[in-house]
């Protein structure tokens, strides 16, 4: 009995280990977009029609992980709808506003066609 339960804990601590190293990997993605769109005030090459996509799946997600009690899937789809949201809100500020990099790209590409 001792050795099924103990099974049980390791497993439920493997289990939150990866959901949580998963999570920072999640937000690990998502700083260097909100970084660049809040420092630099630039939109280029987002599409605010997918992020508003990921706020509703992400939205339908979270909803589904408070039904089933998953804290680590909980978690991981909060910070992916807080982001989301984030750069949906920056995009429309900074719609059509380029850094200086995208704006030497954009340069580039019309005098090359």
């Amino acid at each position: 009995m001792f050795l099924i339960n103990f099974a049980q804990q390791i497993k439920c601590i493997m289990e939150n280990i990866f959901g949580f190293a998963g999570t920072a990997l999640v937000i690990t993605g998502y700083i260097p977009q909100i970084y660049h769109l809040i420092k630099e005030h630039c939109s280029e090459g987002l599409s605010i029609k997918a992020y508003l996509l990921w706020c509703v799946s992400s939205l339908l997600f979270l909803v589904h992980s408070f039904i089933i009690g998953d804290i680590v899937f909980q978690f991981v789809q909060l910070i992916s709808l807080i982001s989301s949201v984030i750069i949906v809100i920056y995009c429309r500020k900074f719609k059509d506003h380029y850094c200086v990099y995208h704006l030497n790209k954009i340069k580039e590409a019309n005098q090359k066609g």
